[in-house]
């Protein structure tokens, strides 16, 4: 198995080098980042986090600290790996998110170790700059039935982002499932 996913992988990543060598050859430009990119450079750096989450509107909330490792790839894609501590367990997750000028939106993936499902987001940023709006669509683990969220991201200043998650609850009804602070690690 682990034989098969090297040989795949390796012929995946010639396929695409061999593709890239014919454009070139052809006068094809390679894609340059947008001023759009620019908003994922704020994130890039080590972050350590603080998280309330709560499992449904009348649940009390509980608090998770962690640390966040951002890194932007290309100029394109933020990567994320964040570890930490959730329900007395160790927590790994990530992500990625990008700006996709075909879409006009940016798109992002989630992954962690709590569930076995993939989210994926896209949104906008708003006209300041500084807050980012994402629907997220994914799977409730507790029904197996598809789910929608929605994220919030705000930078309050070069060192500090807030961020808000929603979901709809068991009554149909939107209510705030999670909200952190990360600050930038000195």
């Amino acid at each position: 198995m682990k034989r098969t996913i090297v040989t795949v992988s390796a012929l995946a990543l010639a396929a695409g080098l061999a593709w890239a060598a014919a454009r070139a050859q052809e006068g094809f430009q390679m894609p340059k980042p947008q001023k759009e990119h620019e908003f994922l450079k704020h994130f890039e750096g080590t972050w350590e986090a603080t998280t309330k989450f709560r499992m449904a509107a009348d649940q009390p909330w509980m608090e998770s600290k962690g640390s966040e490792t951002n890194t932007l790839i290309g100029g394109f894609w933020l990567v994320s790996d964040s570890k930490g501590e959730m329900f007395g367990q160790p927590f790994r997750g990530f992500g990625t998110t990008g700006y996709d000028p075909y879409k006009k939106k940016y798109v992002s993936t989630w992954v962690d170790s709590m569930g076995p499902c993939l989210s994926i987001g896209e949104g906008t940023v708003d006209a300041t700059g500084k807050i980012m709006s994402v629907q997220v669509n994914s799977t409730d683990c507790a029904t197996g039935k598809p789910c929608t969220m929605r994220m919030t991201q705000e930078i309050k200043d070069k060192d500090t982002t807030t961020w808000s998650m929603y979901m709809p609850g068991a009554d149909g009804k939107e209510f705030q499932c999670m909200t952190g602070e990360s600050k930038r690690k000195k």
